[in-house]
């Protein structure tokens, strides 16, 4: 006895939601990690480049994966809880990952509102046009071609 085809869409879509989020996870643990990026002596920017245009990409992921914008969110919380959980606390040893006084904070901060507000903006963006697909009689799915 086979399954109806809805049932194994969603499970396909869930199964894919958790991967992105899981990749997420990973995205956010890089970034941070490059943030005291140098060349030479001088501090490069790249991990707020790579979390503007990685937070873009994720809830437009997740938005493939499932058919709809909102669990887009949840690939921006996956991402921004390694980063916060990360730069906050300091280990036993005195190491830190992003350091105060070189101004990796300043990089820190444009990975952290940056990302944070790129990934919220795609959500809001995809959901917005949902809405307006359904109030043209539409389809009720979020998929665009």
């Amino acid at each position: 006895m086979s399954e109806p085809a809805g049932v194994v869409d969603r499970r396909a879509g869930a199964l894919a939601l958790v991967l992105v989020c899981l990749s997420a996870v990973l995205f956010g643990l890089l970034n941070v990690f490059f943030v005291p990026f140098y060349v030479g002596s001088s501090l490069v920017p790249i991990a707020a480049v790579a979390a503007v245009v990685g937070n873009i990409a994720l809830p437009s992921l997740a938005l493939a994966a499932t058919g709809r914008a909102g669990p887009g969110i949840a690939t921006v919380l996956c991402w921004f809880v390694p980063v916060v959980v990360l730069t906050m606390y300091v280990r036993p040893e005195g190491d830190v990952i992003v350091l105060a006084q070189t101004d990796q904070e300043y990089t820190f901060y444009g990975l952290l509102l940056g990302g944070a507000i790129a990934g919220l903006a795609t959500v809001s963006w995809w959901t917005r046009r949902g809405r307006q697909h359904r109030a043209d009689g539409q389809s009720g799915s979020v998929r665009y071609r």
